[in-house]
């Protein structure tokens, strides 16, 4: 979108005709911010604090998230282009964007058709106009802030269920991320039953994993993420979300030669705006039905009923054990010994 204003203004007694253009900026990246510790952020509606890279703030104790990275065009001063970054932030969960810095950035006045842009009121700003810049950062969470990680699952004890028997089936050990690093199998069938029935449909691979990820909006509503190996795409999402932001349909297509597997993804919620049931069609027809229980607003368990030809072949049911507040008062303690033992 193109704007001018024009005004007028006396300056020692001189009248300047002064036209600025202004672009609105834009944000689209194709590449997602770099994770710097396996910790999400949280939603809040704080005030996001900014320092630009050179400052050094007196923070409360915090970690450091993720490398945050926006593009923007336009006139824009360096404040308001500050704002780019502030939403990146916003969105992903951080109360803080230190070390900002920017790329491309063109720190004095450009003529455009002739029409020059001139100081106003003697006050001078920077705009940058012909060029994409980059603004820069580290998304940071105050440890005040980080209850929330009482709430993301460590483990999840999974049971074979059998005529009312409850039998050890699989246990998958997770990062706070949600990313499964750990497998623990217990059962001739487990092992099977994750690498084709979980793995490459979990939640955080699906919708959160970043890495060898690219994305681009579709619509206000639709976003598609694509899964490289190298250059070759070999996998897709694209992901319809509801009138609240949350993915409520997806279409996974899996690229395996000429061959393309598709799949797709079906999320349904409580009135609390809790995932109620998980519904996985996959391309061979079989559907793994995924029931969430909560109590007290925590995610108690997840009953899982897996269907063939529309007959049940296959029932479990899981327990979790959820990270703890001393899990990051730890994890903050290693990271402040290993930056003393680095200097």
């Amino acid at each position: 979108m193109l704007s001018f204003l024009q005004t007028t203004t006396d300056m020692k007694a001189v009248n300047y005709t002064i036209v600025i253009l202004i672009l609105s900026s834009c944000t689209s990246s194709k590449l997602y911010n770099l994770q710097i510790n396996d910790i999400p952020g949280k939603d809040h509606d704080r005030p996001i604090m900014t320092f630009h890279m050179g400052e050094e703030p007196e923070l409360p104790p915090f970690i450091e998230i993720t490398e945050l990275s926006a593009k923007g065009q336009g006139a824009i001063s360096k404040d308001k282009a500050a704002n780019i970054i502030i939403n990146a932030a916003r969105k992903a969960g951080m109360d803080a964007v230190i070390d900002i810095y920017y790329e491309g950035w063109s720190e004095e006045y450009i003529s455009f058709l002739d029409l020059v842009l001139e100081m106003v009121d003697g006050e001078e700003e920077y705009y940058s106009i012909r060029d994409v810049y980059t603004i820069h950062g580290i998304g940071v969470k105050f440890l005040a802030n980080m209850d929330y990680i009482e709430s993301l699952p460590e483990f999840e004890n999974i049971f074979l269920v059998e005529n009312g028997a409850f039998t050890p089936f699989l246990n998958l050990e997770m990062k706070p991320t949600g990313e499964v690093f750990q497998l623990y199998f217990h059962h001739d069938e487990s092992n099977k039953f994750y690498r084709e029935f979980l793995s490459g449909y979990s939640d955080f691979h699906l919708l959160d994993e970043k890495l060898d990820w690219k994305y681009k909006y579709l619509d206000e509503q639709k976003l598609k993420r694509i899964l490289y190996n190298g250059n070759k795409i070999i996998r897709t999402v694209k992901i319809w979300n509801n009138s609240a932001g949350k993915p409520k349909e997806l279409v996974v297509k899996n690229f395996y030669g000429s061959s393309i597997l598709k799949a797709k993804v079906f999320y349904h919620y409580n009135s609390d705006g809790e995932i109620s049931q998980k519904k996985i069609i996959y391309s061979n027809k079989n559907e793994l039905i995924i029931n969430y229980s909560y109590e007290n607003g925590k995610l108690k368990s997840c009953k899982y009923d897996l269907y063939s030809d529309s007959q049940l072949a296959l029932s479990l049911q899981s327990a979790f054990k959820f990270y703890s507040k001393e899990y990051i008062d730890g994890f903050y303690r290693y990271l402040s010994t290993s930056s003393l033992e680095d200097q």
